[in-house]
């Protein structure tokens, strides 16, 4: 979302009478600020997801989000679990000790009645249906919450509940 978002400011054309109607919202100079960072290589790459939502709003003369608390808190917990599966490195976790995410993220988990008793905790409960659900509820409210933030008029969100409702169950 928030790369697609920069994209369409990187591509479009100041000189051109067709403004992208998904940047309704946002003014010229927000446009301008957001394509001319997004074109340079190093600021898509190096910035870390959150970052590039926090400088989307600031280029927009927004306020940032507060990653301090829900759903910042929670998302930024997830995209490390993320990270963590990704990135996966053997390490010995003793049966007594917390991972470094089970703090953050159990208390928002319902405990699964398939895993009694799992040691370690982590990552087996936050592979669950309950983590599922937790990371994709949490993400949408983050990224609705800096779309209406950002003053976009375009309803990215109703089109996706529209593309799902087509989805078979």
């Amino acid at each position: 979302l928030v790369n697609s978002a920069w994209q369409d400011a990187a591509d479009h054309d100041p000189g051109s009478s067709n403004r992208n109607p998904r940047l309704q919202g946002l003014s010229d100079p927000s446009v301008a600020r957001l394509r001319e960072l997004w074109r340079n290589d190093r600021v898509e790459r190096s910035l870390a997801v959150l970052d590039k939502y926090q400088v989307a709003l600031t280029c927009a003369d927004k306020p940032p989000m507060k990653l301090g608390e829900a759903p910042g808190q929670i998302v930024s917990a997830i995209i490390l679990f993320r990270n963590d599966m990704l990135h996966f490195k053997p390490k010995v976790q003793w049966s007594d000790e917390l991972h470094r995410l089970e703090q953050r993220l159990r208390p928002h988990l319902v405990e699964n009645p398939l895993l009694p008793n799992t040691n370690p905790w982590f990552p087996h409960h936050m592979l669950s249906a309950s983590g599922a659900q937790l990371a994709y509820e949490k993400s949408r409210e983050f990224a609705e919450s800096w779309w209406q933030r950002m003053g976009f008029v375009w309803d990215q969100f109703k089109e996706y509940n529209e593309m799902a409702a087509q989805i078979p169950s």
